[in-house]
This record gives C-alpha cells, structure tokens and sequence, in this order.
C-alpha cells in the first residue's frame, strides 16, 4: 500500500513538471506566434490545456466516468483543431508528437480498463508507461535543447541586426548632414547664378549702346567720305584749272619776248601794244579769279581738315593717324592759301604795271627804255607765275594723293567697323542665348534644390524609423534574453524530471 501511495506520490511529481513543460511550451509557443502573426487563437490553448488534464488524470489515478466525459467532449477539439483544414501546430515535432498519442492510447485504454482492475496489473502497466514516459521526455529534452540553441541563435542574430541598425543609422546621419550641406551648396549657387544673370543683363545692354554707338560712328565716316570725294573732285577740277593757268602764262612769256624784241618798233605798233597789254590785263583778270577759286578751295580744306581732326578726336586712340593726315592737310591748306595771296599780290602788282604801261605808252619814245624794263619785269612777275602754278599744282596733286589715301583709309574704317557691328550683334545675340541659358539652368538647379530638400526630408524621416527600429531591436533582444534564461530554467527542470523518472523506475523495479 506504501509503494501504490509512493507510486502515485512520484506521479503527481511527474505530472505537475510535466505540467510545467507543458505551460512553457504553450507560453513559448504562444510568444512566437504573437510575434509572428499578432494573434493567438483559443483552440492552440485549448489544444495543451487538454493534453495538461489528461495526463494529470491519468497518472493521479482519479480518471472516473465523469472526467472521461469531459475529455470526450474536448477530443474533437484536440483532433481537428479551431477550423477545418487546419494542421496541428507541433506535428512536426516529434517528442510533442508521441505525448499526444501516448494520451489518446492512456483514454483509449482508461475507457476500456475497469475499476476491478488489480493493482499488481496496474503496476505493471505504470511501469511500462513510465518507460515509454522515459522515451518521450527524452524527445522532449532534446526539443527544448533545440529550442535553446535556436533562442541562442536568435539572441545572436538581434545583436547582429542591432549593430547594422547601428551602422545605419550612423550612414542616415552623414546622409542627413550631406543633404542639409548640399541645400545650403544649391542656395549660394542659386544666388550666384541670379548675380551673374544680372551682370550678363547689365553687359548686354553695354554692349547693345556700343553697337548703337558703333552705327553713329559708321554715319559719320560715311560723311567724311562723301566729304573726302567732294574734296578729291574739286581738287582734279583745280588741277585742271592750274594747268590752264600755266598754259596761259607760257603764251604770256611768249608775248612778252615778243613784246622785247619788237621794242624798237614800239612806236610803231602801240596801238598793238595797247591790245596786247588789254589783253594781258584780261589774262591778270583771271588769273586773279583763279586765285581766288584756289583761296576758297585752301580755306575749304582747311575746313576740312578741321573737321577731320576733330572726328580723329572724337574716335580717341583709334583715330590718331587720321588726326595726323588731318594736320598734315591743315598745313598744306595754309601754305597752299599763303600761295594764293602771292599769286593775288603778283596780279595787282601786274594790273598795276599794265596800268602804267597804259598812262605812260603815249611818251613811248621816252619810256622805251623803262619800256623794256618793265617787260622783263613782266617776263619775270610770267615765270614765278609759272612756277606758283607748278608748286600749286603739286600741291593739289598731293592734297588727291592724300585724299585718296584717306578715301582708301575710310573705306577700311568703315569695314572694320561694319565687321566690329556684325560681331557686336552675334556677341549681344550670344550674350541673349547665354541668358536663356542662365535662366534654364536657374530652373534645373531650382528642381534640384526641391529634390534636395525631400531627400533630406526623407533622411530625417528614415533617422526616425532607426530610431524606433533601434527601440524594437533592443526590446526583442531583452525579450530573448528573458526568454534563454526561462528556457536554461526549464531545461534544468526536465533535467530533473529525468531524474525523478529514473527514480520512479528504481522504485516500480
């Protein structure tokens, strides 16, 4: 009777840490399928309440008519589950696997045992489970080994993944200041591309008055050309006068050799000589008009060169040479008037001795002598003209030379400056494509800058998510850690267990 109560006394040991494995398992259990799925649902409770009280019964002895009842009922529950189609959770385990048929066999046989069963049958029959108890808590320490070494591993694997978090959220950082740094990049590259904008507008517009500048400037050369023909074809008009004027002087020369030779026949022929003199007095005439023609045209030109040494002042550096033409023309202008003065002085002195000549050929007999002075006088006054004429015709020839030269040189002033007007216009054209330019790439960078601030936007919010992330991993990592200590208690007590059972198996031999 002492060995039956020691017996069930072991049982009831046996039962509640079986009871005990049986709560952690449905704790672990119930822990990683929250963690996994969020839920737990009441049948995988049921499913290991059922097996707890149905061990419990068996081992204690107090399986009646009633409690068999009662686990009928639940049979259903623990066979099928909470819905159809649904396999049981810890079939593929394989320790879990043998209690849960090691139950059905004790209901299936406690259903078909009698209560007039004698106890030395019922020994032998706990002996027997109680080896098979040995075997199956086997398998089951094995599963909770297992199972610690899988917390292990997962332990480990959430330090892992805690360091990456770590590391990453050191990357978001330098992330988050490298955007911050590249918004404040774009904002003074934006201000520096609104102040070159400005500057190329302020340029634009300098050089839109230089081109207008340019296309004054080409009028007014224009004119100094047309003045410049103007001035060469009064020069050839001159030049033709003057070799008019020299051809009369030689006929003059000749009058006067005439006049010489025929001096002892001035008696003679005074009447002749009148006419001649008449018409000599005409020849001064004109000389003296031509004269003053060439004074105009001197005064003209001096005009002119004026002029032109004012517009060689306006265009500054380039127009330097121009001023030195122009001075060389003043100079010419003025010795060119000089010589006209000469040349009116010469013709009054002429007019005035043709005058004489006129009064005193009445006493010509007397005056023969002064007569043939006077001629040679005149013959002198023919050939300074003469030479006046040729000095005045070099001069006029040198006054075209120039102004053709100066033609030539207005011409090519006025190429230069139509080609500096074509490249100011392609320069202000350009200077308008590189503001367009300007403009476009302002908008791009704009773009920039607003994907600039949403990557820093999400930079801030994904620092966020590492944060939480960070908080969760360190959780589950104090969660496991609790869990492994729970676990290495539980494999201590089914380390004990075994020892009870290998005690309980002393005792039934």
């Amino acid at each position: 009777m002492f060995r039956v109560a020691s017996i069930f006394s072991v049982s009831r040991r046996i039962v509640g840490l079986v009871g005990v494995l049986l709560l952690l398992q449905i704790g672990i259990d119930c822990f990683f399928y929250y963690q996994h799925y969020k839920s737990i649902e009441i049948s995988q409770i049921l499913f290991h309440s059922v097996f707890l009280i149905v061990m419990a019964g068996c081992f204690v002895g107090y399986i009646n008519k009633y409690i068999l009842s009662s686990v009928d009922e639940f049979l259903p529950i623990v066979k099928g589950g909470s819905s159809p189609g649904r396999k049981n959770n810890y079939e593929d385990i394989p320790g879990l696997k043998q209690i849960e048929s090691y139950i059905f066999e004790l209901i299936e046989k406690a259903q078909d045992d009698s209560e007039s069963r004698k106890h030395d049958s019922m020994l032998q029959a706990v002996k027997a489970k109680n080896l098979e108890v040995a075997e199956i808590f086997g398998y089951v320490q094995e599963y909770v080994t297992n199972l610690s070494s899988a917390i292990v591993n997962q332990k480990v694997n959430v330090d892992a993944l805690c360091s990456k978090v770590l590391s990453n959220r050191s990357s978001i950082d330098q992330v988050y200041l490298g955007s911050d740094a590249q918004g404040k990049s774009i904002d003074q590259m934006v201000d520096t591309l609104n102040n070159n904008e400005k500057a190329l507008k302020v340029l634009s517009q300098e050089i839109v008055d230089f081109i207008n500048y340019q296309k004054s400037a080409n009028e007014h050369v224009s004119n100094i050309i047309n003045s410049i023909n103007r001035v060469t074809e009064d020069s050839r008009k001159l030049s033709d006068n003057s070799v008019g004027a020299k051809n009369l002087a030689n006929n003059n020369v000749g009058t006067i050799d005439q006049a010489a030779s025929g001096m002892s026949r001035i008696n003679g022929i005074v009447s002749l000589a009148l006419l001649k003199i008449e018409g000599l007095k005409t020849g001064s005439e004109k000389i003296g008009e031509i004269t003053s023609v060439i004074n105009e045209i001197s005064d003209q030109t001096n005009l002119l060169a004026l002029n032109a040494a004012i517009e060689a002042a306006r265009a500054g550096e380039h127009g330097r040479g121009f001023a030195v033409v122009a001075d060389e023309v003043r100079k010419l202008a003025d010795r060119s008037r000089k010589a006209t003065m000469n040349i009116a002085q010469l013709i009054g002195d002429i007019q005035k001795d043709i005058h004489g000549v006129v009064v005193n050929m009445q006493d010509s007999s007397i005056e023969v002598q002064k007569g043939t002075s006077l001629v040679q006088q005149a013959k002198e006054a023919s050939s300074q003209i003469i030479f006046s004429i040729d000095y005045n015709m070099l001069q006029v020839k040198s006054i075209c030379d120039l102004m053709q030269d100066l033609l030539l040189s207005g011409n090519e002033v006025r190429s230069i400056i139509g080609q500096t007007e074509q490249a100011s216009d392609n320069t202000s054209k350009s200077f308008a494509d590189f503001s367009a330019m300007f403009s476009a790439i302002n908008s791009v960078i704009s773009e920039i800058k607003f994907v600039s601030v949403e990557n820093k936007d999400n930079a801030s919010k994904m620092f966020e998510n590492y944060e939480d992330i960070t908080s969760v991993a360190s959780q589950v990592t104090n969660e496991t850690i609790a869990l492994s200590a729970s676990v290495e208690q539980q494999v201590s007590s089914i380390f004990v267990l075994g020892d009870t059972i290998e005690e309980t198996n002393k005792i039934l031999a």
